[in-house]
């Protein structure tokens, strides 16, 4: 990534050229278990922390069981260890003695992360903080499928889900940072409707969802009308000219649009989050030691208690969301 005005990110060094081959998975799939087996439209927009939900059960198999399969690929998503081989990751040590930590991201992928724009995208300025407040480098490697994490050579990926109230998770030498914000999906009306306080107001319309996502299955469940997208940004913009009544979207994306669209769409503020829309982000370390575990989570308390994260995630839009109460991860 070059230097731009506003800035200070380092140069990244971009990944081989084999690395982008075209494979057959998504961007947003990225880090997901290679046998998770669900159908998901290809969406360059994607991005792991937006779509986590993006999981249903096989066919026939009905609304509980997608719930269970929801919750084996987040919560087993460690046991992948990012699929990116014993060549990745880094321990404290091994950081303090060749000084760069290697963050893999999405190149098109605002507010999370993008390449050459005027903005790196939140997680990348965190990352940035992080890396400086460790006095080490910050390296970035842009993939964009799953495949090529395999080959990318990733020490860490900012946007790992966390769902809470599952089991503490890490395997092996892949671990997972105290969670650094929340984040879930938002119910969004039109700028100017006023008329949606709740859910069942909306009956009388469609709400749009992202093809297959947990908020299509719930819904469709519920017997509420949807209308489904291939990516939230549509959504977003099928609410704002009136295509539908309303819409679920994730947080940090209705920040970004309201940023450069004010007052297109609202947050229905009067809507109680669904526990099973709402989730914790955090870091996730490959083939790392519990040192550096201690010391990204130092860090993160740090730039919380500071305002730091906070501030980062609202100069894209994003209001800060405080995570919610985890299980004790114990040491590996």
């Amino acid at each position: 990534m070059s230097r731009r005005r506003g800035s200070s990110l380092p140069r990244a060094r971009p990944a081989r050229p084999r690395v982008r081959d075209a494979v057959s998975l998504p961007a947003h799939r990225l880090w997901l278990p290679p046998d998770a087996r669900v159908p998901d439209p290809a969406d360059p927009r994607g991005h792991l922390e937006a779509r986590r939900v993006h999981q249903v059960a096989p066919g026939g198999q009905g609304v509980s069981a997608g719930r269970r399969a929801i919750l084996v690929t987040v919560g087993g998503a460690a046991a992948l260890a990012l699929a990116a081989g014993g060549a990745s990751g880094v321990t404290l040590a091994a950081l303090r003695e060749n000084g760069t930590l290697t963050v893999c991201a999405h190149p098109d992928a605002l507010p999370f992360s993008a390449q050459g724009q005027a903005q790196p995208g939140f997680q990348l300025e965190i990352a940035e903080v992080l890396t400086k407040r460790l006095g080490v480098r910050l390296d970035v490697h842009w993939i964009v499928y799953t495949r090529h994490a395999r080959r990318a050579s990733c020490d860490a990926v900012m946007g790992a889900i966390v769902q809470p109230g599952a089991p503490a998770e890490g395997r092996g030498a892949t671990r997972l940072t105290r969670s650094y914000m929340g984040s879930g999906y938002l119910l969004v009306a039109p700028g100017g409707r006023t008329e949606i306080h709740r859910l069942e107001d909306v009956k009388a319309g469609k709400i749009g969802v992202e093809h297959t996502s947990w908020p299509h299955v719930v819904l469709s469940q519920r017997a509420i009308p949807t209308s489904s997208y291939g990516s939230q940004l549509d959504i977003l913009d099928a609410v704002a000219g009136d295509a539908v009544v309303a819409g679920f979207v994730t947080g940090p994306y209705v920040g970004w649009y309201l940023k450069q669209h004010p007052g297109s769409v609202r947050v229905v503020e009067t809507v109680s989050p669904d526990p099973d829309f709402q989730w914790n982000v955090a870091v996730r370390l490959l083939n790392t030691d519990q040192a550096l575990v201690d010391a990204m989570n130092q860090l993160i308390d740090e730039l919380v208690s500071a305002g730091t994260i906070p501030k980062i995630l609202e100069s894209y839009g994003v209001r800060y969301v405080v995570p919610q109460p985890e299980p004790q991860r114990r040491p590996q």
